[in-house]
């Protein structure tokens, strides 16, 4: 049954860069899963698996020993989830659906061992990572500016007005 979400996307996702072929046996191999709001869709630990948000909003969340939380993705359509526990195995991370959201399934079989065999799928890889490592850089910057700043105006030291430097551009 054709998805005209799950084919946009693919379409506008990093995996539209990796060989035809392989898109074509992932979308085969795959299978869309629907999620009210609230649903926690993968917890800390879990096996690791990768999906495509074709639809809603995710948030990526930590939870402290004394149980605060603190976001660090928000996906949308479009954004892939799990190439990093792809590489390195489960991550200390949960997954929540904030509104009703659809994700496609992709194998982790599948696409790890085309990374081991093309070099193609491989870079793909590497540079969706990548492009993850600097939108928490950046995103963490931010975060550490604003912690920053609000410390400075509660001790006094400068003021509302103080100048707060600017993030760091790529």
């Amino acid at each position: 049954m054709a998805d005209r979400e799950v084919d946009n996307a693919f379409a506008h996702s990093f995996l539209r860069a990796l060989p035809q072929e392989l898109v074509a046996a992932l979308r085969a191999e795959g299978e869309r899963t629907d999620y009210p709001a609230g649903t926690t869709i993968y917890r800390a630990g879990s096996d690791p698996r990768a999906v495509l948000v074709v639809q809603g909003l995710i948030r990526v969340y930590m939870t402290s020993s004394e149980g605060r939380q603190v976001t660090v993705r928000y996906a949308r359509p479009g954004d892939v989830l799990g190439i990093a526990v792809l590489v390195g195995g489960p991550a200390n991370v949960d997954v929540q659906a904030l509104a009703p959201s659809g994700l496609f399934r992709i194998s982790a079989r599948m696409l790890t061992t085309a990374a081991h065999r093309d070099a193609r799928v491989a870079w793909a890889l590497a540079e969706e990572l990548n492009r993850r490592l600097y939108e928490t850089l950046q995103q963490t910057a931010v975060c550490r500016q604003g912690c920053d700043a609000d410390r400075i105006r509660r001790s006094g030291g400068g003021g509302a007005s103080a100048p707060l430097p600017s993030a760091p551009r790529r």
